[in-house]
């Protein structure tokens, strides 16, 4: 899931929200082998339009879920236990049972792999701890900082809630270019780019996104924007990095300090953090499973949170490693944060995750500095960050009609996301080193802007 850190402004006092290991009694994920059934989205179902894609597919849907079904009856799953079945990105279910079934099923010739599903529980600390589960990935560097591996939300740096009737005090203070008014790591990604293609979305898995900001564009369709997240059945953002991480991506220009890079570009809100930053990898899987049925070629997903543990490759979940890759081969472009621990980037889940059309992103300040919370490549070819963009100190908006200025990247994701949908999908790049000098962290990564001949 997700977890949050604020921290003031002097930096005096570091104060976090992290994510704490809560795994779900008796619920599982169970995936199973292309041998048994093949996702739906390998057969490429068409359609006039996104519903249209859905409904055409209805009956080799229903019937790939009733094999599924079937044969977790089999294998003494039945009814109830089973609490979902996935048959668009990946063909798995999510199931409760007990242990002597569930290593049973583990041995079954059709089953992949059977994962125990993961929440996380928001806990205050006065330095990070990192765990397993899906979490907004913000955390401040510490001495003191201990891992585990759970999704967080990846942003790092937090200003107190500002009104949005209140003047900023001084454009510089919070990294804004006095001439545009346009925050300082927007306008270096090559935004705000006016470029607006019909029918193509960001789908935004986060917190939710509030839906009442006039400056953002957001799907209303409940059959296309939805929640993941079963006690907050609505998209609305009790938490506020949804709506910051889709006005840095989309927020039109305000003329106050705010604008994203792709002004206008349509926001899909996906729930899958609650207001507290908690969540599932099986919320999550639901909800890329949703953008299997709906989306289409040149959509953007953007996940801004991970986990991070020194254990985690991509056959953790392998579900989850599935349905990214099949949206990616798909045509779908997933944009991933890196993870803010200062750590190797490779054991940052979902972020590890490569392939075609897959993009793992990192921080750094408006100078091309290495940003010291960022996560980072250490094993040369097989790391698998991609792009490093500007993520600190970067003013947007957050929920109940307020700004807030965060750093992290997560930031930095929200601005990659804006950048492919603005170039067409194919951003202007350019080799260069980022420096951090400190933690010996000189390296070479794409810094990424928007391509505006393409």
């Amino acid at each position: 899931m997700l977890s949050l850190l604020f921290i003031t402004l002097c930096f005096h006092n570091i104060h976090a929200q992290t994510a704490q290991k809560k795994q779900i009694n008796d619920q599982y994920l169970v995936s199973f082998k292309s041998s048994f059934e093949k996702p739906l989205m390998a057969e490429e179902v068409i359609g006039n339009d996104r519903k249209d894609k859905v409904n055409n597919g209805n009956t080799r849907r229903k019937e790939k879920e009733e094999n599924v079904r079937k044969r977790l009856s089999e294998l003494g799953i039945k009814g109830r236990d089973v609490k979902a079945v996935y048959a668009d990105g990946a063909v798995a279910a999510l199931i409760t049972a007990g242990s002597s079934i569930i290593e049973n099923i583990a041995r079954d010739a059709d089953v992949a792999q059977v994962v125990q599903d993961v929440s996380v529980q928001m806990v205050e600390t006065e330095f990070l701890s990192f765990s397993s589960k899906p979490t907004m990935q913000g955390g401040q560097l510490s001495t003191f900082s201990s891992f585990s591996s759970k999704p967080t939300m990846q942003e790092e740096y937090f200003s107190k809630p500002i009104m949005q009737n209140e003047l900023l005090e001084n454009p510089t203070k919070y990294d804004i270019n006095k001439a545009t008014l346009v925050p300082d790591a927007i306008t270096k990604s090559g935004g705000p780019y006016l470029r607006l293609f019909e029918g193509r979305y960001i789908w935004m898995l986060d917190t939710g996104v509030d839906p009442n900001n006039p400056y953002l564009v957001i799907e209303r369709d409940p059959a296309i924007a939805k929640s993941f997240v079963s006690d907050e059945p609505d998209i609305i953002d009790r938490n506020g990095h949804g709506t910051h991480c889709a006005s840095l991506a989309a927020a039109t220009r305000t003329g106050f300090g705010i604008a994203g890079v792709a002004p206008g570009a349509t926001i899909v809100p996906l729930k899958v953090l609650n207001a507290n930053g908690e969540g599932s990898w099986s919320g999550i899987i639901d909800a890329l499973n949703h953008v299997a049925q709906y989306g289409k070629k040149g959509d953007i997903v953007n996940m801004s949170f991970g986990a991070w543990d020194a254990s985690f490759t991509a056959s953790t979940v392998g579900v989850l490693a599935e349905i990214i890759t099949q949206l990616g081969a798909m045509g779908i472009q997933i944009v991933m944060s890196a993870g803010n621990v200062g750590e190797d980037a490779s054991h940052n889940l979902p972020g590890l995750i490569d392939g075609p059309n897959l993009f793992t992103v990192t921080s750094t300040n408006n100078e091309r500095v290495f940003s010291l919370y960022a996560n980072f490549n250490a094993n040369g070819s097989r790391s698998p960050i991609d792009m490093a963009i500007p993520g600190e100190r970067v003013i947007g908006f957050w929920k109940d009609g307020m700004y807030r200025v965060l750093s992290g990247t997560s930031m930095s994701a929200a601005i990659m996301s804006g950048i492919l949908y603005a170039s067409d999908g194919v951003p202007t790049t350019q080799r260069g080193t980022i420096k951090d000098n400190s933690f010996n962290r000189d390296n070479t990564y794409e810094p990424a802007v928007v391509n505006r001949t393409n």
